[in-house]
């Protein structure tokens, strides 16, 4: 950390540096040169200490073990170590417009600055929003931000997280626990007949 402090001040700190730097990375030293790995595969490394669910529905980063494509694994400006704000990491994915794709690498680049392969993106569902990115999913008109009016005053704001879970569910499309069916999850809003 003498070196490498800014990976360790921040305003969210992953709880793992606390616990000091070879708990996710192995140092060695070989003729005169350092080498850093990690002490797992990539893809493994975060389900040494978090619990990967054997839930029904992964999202597709969680399910490959991409959590630095959402998350940091030193520090953050936003709660739970994530590289942007909720809304921005899902919508830089999940819309089209917001990935910066370079056909001849076969890669595309969201707007936090993570290179993703094509591989990666295989199977990704895309939202098609309006221009001001504000509305249309799940159906025309609705809002995807902003505040939540069909809840009145006082009601938290909406956002993907009103009606996705991020990393896994038993439900399709990732939604929460206790909703049966899409019916359901509108009328957690919305009162109908």
């Amino acid at each position: 950390m003498e070196c490498h402090e800014d990976k360790g001040k921040g305003k969210y700190v992953h709880s793992a540096i606390a616990m000091g730097c070879t708990t996710c990375h192995a140092v060695t030293n070989q003729k005169d040169a350092t080498f850093i790995n990690l002490v797992s595969p990539a893809s493994e490394l975060c389900f040494t200490c978090h619990e990967k669910s054997s839930e029904k529905v992964l999202h597709g980063p969680y399910a490959q073990g991409n959590c630095i494509v959402c998350h940091s694994p030193h520090v953050s400006d936003w709660p739970k170590q994530l590289l942007a704000p909720p809304e921005d990491l899902c919508m830089g994915c999940h819309v089209r417009a917001r990935l910066k794709v370079n056909k001849r690498k076969r890669t595309a680049t969201v707007p936090w600055g993570v290179i993703l392969t094509f591989d990666q993106l295989k199977g990704w569902q895309y939202i098609g929003l309006n221009k001001a990115l504000t509305a249309n999913h799940p159906v025309e008109g609705h809002p995807v931000t902003g505040p939540n009016t069909a809840l009145g005053k006082g009601a938290t704001g909406i956002t993907c997280l009103s009606c996705h879970q991020p990393h896994h569910s038993e439900r399709a499309n990732l939604m929460p626990p206790n909703v049966l069916n899409q019916t359901a999850l509108c009328e957690r809003c919305h009162k109908f007949g």
